[in-house]
């Protein structure tokens, strides 16, 4: 019983991970239009703040756990198997989705906080770059949700019969 605690560590951080994108994308987003500038800037500072600790501490037992699960689960012949190949598409795909969170939460996320923030200031509603900069954050949470969703989908593979058939 103990060694699916590991296991279970890590399908509960993949669901820290990805709940968040989930919920930021069908519920939080559709209802920003609902509030005015003030107090959309202020949730999205919030939600921000938040999900980011929560999305960092979830990746951070991911990357643990992940590597303790390669190292109890993955078979010595891996790539005489589906299961090397699969597990290199997801090592692939995580790298990615790194990156894309990283470039979000870094760069993208901070300037258009910023700009809602001097938008508000200046009273005004919408500006080029403030529209720009919606658009990039939107675009990079997009392809991070999707590509997280993929990275399921190859860990579903890595449990299943088609990842132990030869190739």
């Amino acid at each position: 019983m103990l060694d699916a605690i590991p296991y279970w560590l890590h399908l509960l951080a993949a669901a820290a991970w990805i709940g968040p994108q989930l919920m930021m994308f069908l519920v939080i987003a559709p209802g920003l239009g609902s509030l005015d500038q003030p107090a959309r800037l202020r949730l999205m500072q919030t939600i921000t703040l938040r999900f980011g600790w929560l999305g960092g501490g979830a990746f951070v037992v991911l990357a643990v756990t992940g590597l303790d699960n390669i190292d109890r689960h993955a078979p010595a012949d891996m790539f005489d198997l589906r299961y090397g190949y699969i597990l290199s598409v997801k090592l692939v795909l995580v790298a990615v989705v790194i990156v894309l969170t990283l470039a979000h939460s870094l760069v993208a996320g901070p300037r258009l906080l910023r700009l809602q923030e001097a938008a508000l200031n200046a009273r005004q509603e919408r500006s080029t770059d403030l529209t720009k900069a919606r658009r990039l954050s939107i675009v990079l949470s997009a392809l991070t949700l999707l590509l997280s969703l993929a990275v399921l989908f190859c860990a579903a593979l890595l449990r299943g019969r088609f990842a132990f058939q030869g190739t």
